[in-house]
């Protein structure tokens, strides 16, 4: 290595404080992460995929339940089902146990656009994280899940 070189990988050094803090870590995990999917043109956003995925497993919900279970702030969910409905994934139809509110459910189209996504995602994440082997990734999934189970227990295993 050349001196050069050495004095640049000395400027661009970070204090131990930041790399042992696992915080530091996992928000320079998320913005990589981040950077990754616009890179690799990944047609959806994530908060638009909870949506999709909550209604894919437990069918149709109303927007205050799907805000809760996501813990999405109202006003945003309002923004995703907007967008999503104007897209033709999903449609939202008269709650006749509840008529102040309506359903939220999946189209045709969105169940199809909902599993390519997940294909897509799960091989994304795959090829982000490569330099985890396949027990390596498993572990660190059930890591995150064991840390989010102290906030919220449908993190469980």
């Amino acid at each position: 290595m050349s001196n050069k070189d050495t004095q640049n990988k000395q400027n661009a050094a970070l204090p131990e404080a930041l790399t042992d803090l696992p915080m530091y870590l996992m928000l320079r995990l998320t913005r990589e992460g981040y950077q990754h999917a616009v890179r690799g043109k990944l047609k959806f956003r994530m908060p638009d995929y909870a949506v999709l995925a909550l209604l894919a497993e437990f069918g149709a919900l109303d927007q205050k339940t799907i805000g809760e279970r996501l813990q999405f702030d109202k006003s945003d969910i309002t923004k995703i089902i907007n967008s999503l409905e104007s897209e033709g994934i999903v449609e939202r139809k008269e709650n006749k146990n509840d008529g102040r509110s309506h359903l939220v459910s999946l189209t045709s189209k969105g169940r199809k656009q909902t599993e390519e996504i997940g294909t897509e995602i799960s091989k994304s994440m795959r090829q982000f994280l490569s330099g985890l082997n396949s027990g390596e990734y498993e572990q660190l999934g059930k890591l995150l899940r064991k840390a989010l189970m102290v906030y919220d227990d449908r993190f469980e295993g």
